[in-house]
């Protein structure tokens, strides 16, 4: 089940609190593809799940991909800064192959928990919002498991640019000063930027505070609007 956390603090209190493995470390990746202006949400994040559960076969019918029992990742942000629990962290994750000679980590699914930073970063630029996330998950690890806690990407585990060369040597432990948090609530994400415009100017909804969660009563006014519209 994919979680997306409402706040900062509600993924910090999941970090802190949650039923989990003695994590030594984590790996960060990128998801290539989809990438950041291909994101749309939960929508996105549940189609990678469902793409990890999902057995692949080629022509000749065989199996080229496992199912998996839920998604590689245990931790997700999107390039909106939004965070979201995945594999539960008490389970060993499926993020990593150690297929370079001299890998760091002998068996990296036991003992890293996965995440992953949503969007292709050998080409995008990283937003202030997804790096100001991926610091706050960090603090919160680090606070959990102690200052040990070590830090890798996948590129060091195979042979990829994982996870793109915009993110390569994050400043994971914040000797660089965090980024400021926007508090551009009024202002929707580029990859939603249309699709908000429309429905504002179809009278769907009235404009204020973009990124603020929907609740189900919020989503039957949108509907009955629509169907007044319609």
């Amino acid at each position: 089940m994919i979680i997306r956390f409402a706040n900062a603090a509600a993924a910090q209190a999941y970090i802190s609190r949650s039923s989990s493995r003695d994590w030594k470390g984590l790996v960060l990746h990128h998801t290539y593809r989809p990438t950041a202006t291909q994101y749309l949400g939960t929508v996105t994040v549940e189609a990678i799940r469902r793409y990890h559960m999902t057995e692949k076969r080629n022509a000749a019918g065989k199996v080229i991909k496992k199912a998996w029992s839920d998604i590689g990742y245990h931790l997700l942000v999107g390039p909106d800064g939004y965070i979201y629990g995945g594999r539960p962290m008490a389970l060993a994750g499926a993020h990593v192959l150690a297929q370079l000679s001299g890998s760091p980590v002998p068996d990296p699914n036991r003992t890293m928990l996965g995440l992953c930073a949503i969007g292709d970063y050998d080409n995008e630029v990283p937003s202030p919002r997804l790096v100001r996330s991926l610091r706050i998950i960090n603090e919160a690890l680090m606070e959990r498991f102690g200052l040990g806690f070590k830090h890798f990407e996948h590129r060091q585990f195979q042979a990829k640019s994982c996870p793109g060369a915009m993110l390569w040597n994050f400043d994971w432990k914040g000797d660089e000063e965090m980024p400021a948090e926007d508090n551009e609530d009024d202002v929707p994400d580029d990859w939603a930027a249309d699709a908000w415009k429309w429905a504002e100017d179809e009278g769907l909804m009235n404009g204020d505070e973009p990124r603020a969660p929907v609740t189900r009563e919020m989503l039957a006014m949108v509907l009955k609007r629509f169907k007044e519209l319609s």
